[in-house]
């Protein structure tokens, strides 16, 4: 008897457009960079576009930018847009989030600690004036930065600032801030958490995704890529699951959402359901795109709660996982 095999064919799946930034950028400025705040807002970074190839380009200058620029964040919540311009900016590769009382959180993701013990305070608090209130230590080799409405800063941490370089975790050093590839700290700086794995899983070698929520807080990550939770009273729970190397998690209480990938899988989407013996199965492969049936370039996709973000010029679109 000849068994035929039907191939599974993607899901197809249209993100939503939210809104625009394009109405609040000047003529002669460039959107950098894109990230989700606390309450689903989408925050950009948008400098002039002769600073673009500076601060955020390869080979930029490790922590800070070998020159400083200006730059407006952009906060759009799906209706109104809110600017704060920034002046003399010296980090390089930043991420933004949004703080309580409107104040905005700039991280750089590189720090390095000098021979004399000495280092730059690589988390920098702004008033709604632009102006600098106060700055802290966050650790070096960051990989991504989420906030809570509350004020909670949750920094994950490549390899890189959970093993040690430049200048952290050297013998007879202090060990590297990040060494346990996730922590939380208050809007102060101070540092009130760091991850311990439970029995399912092993210690975070690499922090690929991090999706953090008033109700949870979801990492995943290198090596065996559990998905773990984190729930407020900082109960860890986790789940084996059947993806490798993806860059966003989006979950509901049924399914999570996996985007992202090695090589050739960088723009792969796999939807999984939690199933029996601490597992998400997967269910289906997805297709992202955009409306008009217009293909979802390779851009930044965020993950916030079940929502899935992606920026494209300056063009902010969502799609939530419990519509797919």
């Amino acid at each position: 008897m000849v068994v035929s095999i039907v191939p599974i064919v993607p899901r197809r799946v249209e993100l939503n457009l939210v809104g625009d930034f394009s109405e609040a950028m000047r003529e002669n400025e460039e959107m950098v960079s894109f990230w989700i705040g606390p309450s689903s807002e989408a925050i950009g970074l948008a400098v002039a576009k002769t600073s673009a190839a500076g601060p955020f380009s390869e080979g930029e200058g490790i922590g800070l930018a070998d020159r400083s620029y200006d730059a407006s964040v952009v906060v759009h919540d799906g209706i109104a847009i809110r600017r704060t311009e920034l002046r003399e900016l010296d980090i390089a590769f930043p991420i933004v989030q949004v703080l309580p009382n409107q104040e905005l959180l700039v991280v750089g993701t590189r720090c390095e600690r000098r021979e004399d013990g000495s280092y730059d305070r690589n988390g920098r608090v702004f008033g709604p004036d632009g102006v600098l209130r106060r700055e802290f230590l966050l650790g070096d080799g960051i990989q991504d930065v989420q906030t809570t409405r509350d004020g909670q800063i949750w920094v994950s941490y490549f390899d890189e600032g959970i093993f040690g370089n430049l200048g952290w975790g050297n013998p007879g050093g202090p060990e590297p801030v990040g060494s346990e590839g996730l922590v939380r700290f208050d809007a102060n700086g101070d540092l009130n958490w760091g991850y311990k794995p439970p029995p399912l899983a092993g210690y975070i070698a690499d922090c690929y995704a991090l999706n953090v929520t008033d109700s949870a807080t979801w990492a995943y990550y290198y090596t065996d890529f559990p998905l773990v939770r984190i729930s407020p009273d900082d109960t860890i729970e986790a789940w084996h699951t059947p993806v490798a190397g993806a860059r966003a998690v989006a979950v509901s209480d049924k399914r999570a959402l996996f985007y992202g990938g090695y090589g050739n899988d960088r723009s792969r989407c796999v939807l999984c359901e939690f199933g029996l013996l601490r597992r998400v199965n997967e269910v289906a492969q997805v297709t992202l795109g955009l409306p008009d049936s217009v293909p979802l370039p390779t851009h930044r996709v965020v993950a916030r709660g079940s929502m899935l973000h992606a920026m494209v010029g300056t063009a902010w679109y969502q799609r939530d996982l419990q519509a797919f």
